[in-house]
């Protein structure tokens, strides 16, 4: 992170004999108790640059919130003020490597038995169980992660039976990321594993701590913002969710656990739309845990072998009467298929009648795509409409409909995606040259662009040449 001040010993302290006094040096005590001092000196010093730079790392990634960095600040300090040199120095590798790394910019969070496991190289504990942890950034009131930190030591008590893999993230690019590069070393360690005849240990665990809320995790705004500061979010939400972790849904073991440490997550419970039912849904087969209230606690007990007893977990909310009552929602599908019939059944988003034509057509649908879509006129005859026209592939879907000004009215939403489609029905299909062909078309009345045919556009759009070359996607 920064560079230590580095202590020089004087030629008086490598001058050890009586010749001393005569060179006019100091003599040894004395010699030892000025190297004493200065070093003393650089170490507090190093502490106070350590303290400064963490500072400032953390209110970049909380949005400049000054105050919330200087509690992390006086956290920081109250952690590092008791090391001696060769204590605070080996901390400071330790943070050096999980910032870059492991993007943790929260290290007092952590103890150090912990810092120093999640400093392992991957192939390391090749035949120990995985549990991943996706950590906040921020915590505003330094309490939204509390049943993980340090004082309840639940990491801890999990580091003899299992590896334990963490990132602290602000945002979905920074999920991704996490996911990107647990991905690639969990490869490494097959290949390892492969290679010396060993059993690579599975991916038994996923836990998200953070502040929360029915949608996102991270999703409260953050406290003591000036008006510039007003709107802005560090989250992650749902359809991010749904988006990145099916991804991965082959490095988790099929009885893997996904327990959401954050406030919330289960809201509503089987009946609504929340993280803890999207989450089962972008992992088919596992249990996922999650509070349908403001989360106070969670506990667990072991097994003997050391491993969590899954039905043991349970989490507690803080009840009207200041009591903990459990608030343990577990959502859990069989398959992606049994996941979306219900999510469409549950969520709002559709009448059951009006998906079933969908499903037809043999599109594999993701929630985030489902979100996306239903504000539009007539949603799911959009996709029908896709498909009829031979466009099957979400993805090209998703990128079609970024031409569509969503702004306008709902008449006017609905003349651009027939023009849209009109045009890939008389063989437009280069993304620049249907979004120029909505574009140029969508305020003309007559003739009906929506009836012209390829030619007709060919006459009246004198850019055809250069933006429309006959190019199939």
């Amino acid at each position: 992170m920064i560079k230590m001040g580095i202590i020089k010993q004087t030629i008086c302290k490598l001058v050890l004999s009586a010749t001393t006094a005569l060179s006019g040096c100091s003599g040894p005590s004395q010699q030892i108790n000025s190297y004493d001092n200065s070093e003393s000196r650089a170490l507090e010093k190093d502490k106070r640059d350590f303290l400064e730079y963490s500072k400032r790392i953390i209110t970049a990634q909380a949005n400049s919130n000054e105050e919330y960095s200087l509690e992390v600040k006086e956290e920081l300090e109250e952690t590092i003020q008791k090391m001696n040199r060769a204590q605070f120095y080996k901390y400071l590798k330790l943070t050096d490597n999980l910032y870059s790394k492991n993007f943790i910019v929260n290290p007092q969070r952590y103890s150090m038995r912990t810092l120093e496991t999640l400093n392992k190289l991957p192939l390391e504990d090749l035949e120990k169980p995985t549990i991943l942890f996706i950590m906040g950034k921020y915590d505003h009131n330094l309490l939204g992660i509390h049943p993980l930190e340090q004082k309840t030591s639940k990491i801890d008590d999990l580091l003899d039976k299992y590896r334990v893999v963490l990132y602290e993230v602000n945002g979905k690019q920074e999920f991704k990321a996490a996911m990107d590069r647990f991905s690639r070393d969990e490869m490494l360690r097959e290949e390892e594993a492969i290679a010396k005849g060993k059993k690579k240990g599975e991916v038994a665990g996923l836990v998200f701590g953070a502040h929360g809320d029915r949608y996102s995790i991270m999703g409260n705004k953050q406290e003591d913002y000036n008006e510039k500061h007003e709107d802005a979010v560090i989250l992650i939400h749902w359809t991010d969710l749904i988006k990145i972790i099916p991804q991965y849904d082959k490095l988790f073991d099929k009885d893997a656990i996904v327990l959401f440490a954050s406030c919330n997550a289960g809201e509503g419970k089987n009946d609504e739309l929340n993280l803890a039912n999207t989450a089962a849904y972008s992992l088919p087969g596992r249990k996922v845990f999650s509070c349908d209230h403001k989360l106070l606690d969670f506990d667990f007990e072991k097994e003997d072998d050391g491993s969590i007893n899954p039905g043991s977990l349970k989490l507690y909310s803080v009840s009207r009467h200041i009591e903990s009552s459990d608030c343990t929602y577990i959502a859990h599908c069989k398959d992606e298929k049994e996941c979306l019939d219900e999510f469409i059944e549950t969520s709002g988003i559709s009448k059951r009648s009006r998906i079933d034509d969908l499903l037809k057509t043999d599109i594999k649908i993701p929630l985030h795509f489902l979100n996306q879509i239903s504000y539009y006129p007539n949603p799911y005859q959009i996709v029908r409409n896709f498909a009829v026209r031979g466009v099957t592939n979400l993805e090209d879907i998703e990128n079609y409909l970024q031409v569509i000004q969503t702004n306008d009215s709902v008449e006017n939403i609905q003349k651009q995606l027939d023009i849209m489609m009109r045009s890939l029905e008389v063989g437009f299909r280069n993304l620049n040259c249907v979004e120029s062909i909505v574009y140029n078309f969508k305020d003309q009345i007559d003739p009906d662009p929506r009836k012209l045919t390829k030619d007709q556009v060919k006459d009246r759009f004198g850019d055809f040449d250069v933006i429309c070359e006959d190019k199939i996607q």
